[in-house]
């Protein structure tokens, strides 16, 4: 929810239509209009929770980036 409430006008199908970019807020508009529910343990958790999935996947997609290391060329055997 947010205090952007002056949304009425007479046309409806061009001005009402909204995409993601317009729907989306960031975490720290959440904080300033939210502070109590923001510092709650439960988000915090939750929070955590988010950011230790992100650093895995990001840890994972770095791991796969990397070239494979070649293995060591042995000599043949005669």
């Amino acid at each position: 929810m947010d205090h952007n409430f002056e949304l009425s006008n007479y046309e409806r199908h061009q001005t009402h239509i909204f995409d993601l970019q317009d729907l989306l807020v960031s975490s720290e508009f959440y904080a300033k209009t939210h502070p109590e529910a923001w510092a709650s343990a439960d988000e915090q958790a939750e929070r955590n929770k988010v950011t230790k999935k992100k650093d895995q996947r990001l840890q994972k997609a770095l791991a796969a980036s990397k070239p494979a290391a070649k293995p060591a060329v042995q000599p043949a055997k005669a």
